[in-house]
């Protein structure tokens, strides 16, 4: 299986997931890596897919970060 099957089998990705920051951990070495749709690697033993939630972006916060 690669990460698209175990995420299929799970429900799917949530709405308010991210996506594109879909990260892969592997187990043994904990070096982690951005998981991308057209790469057909497959996940071993101890792996982890981690899914981050898209960050809402407000007017104010975007103010507060560029000016502030």
């Amino acid at each position: 299986y690669n990460f698209i099957d175990y995420i299929k089998t799970s429900g799917g990705f949530g709405w308010r997931a991210d996506e594109d920051e879909t990260q892969i951990i592997k187990g043994r070495t904990n070096e982690a890596f951005l998981a991308s749709k057209g790469d057909d690697y497959e996940l071993e033993p101890g792996d982890a897919i981690f899914v981050p939630e898209k960050t809402e972006a407000t007017f104010w916060k975007t103010f507060t970060e560029v000016f502030i």
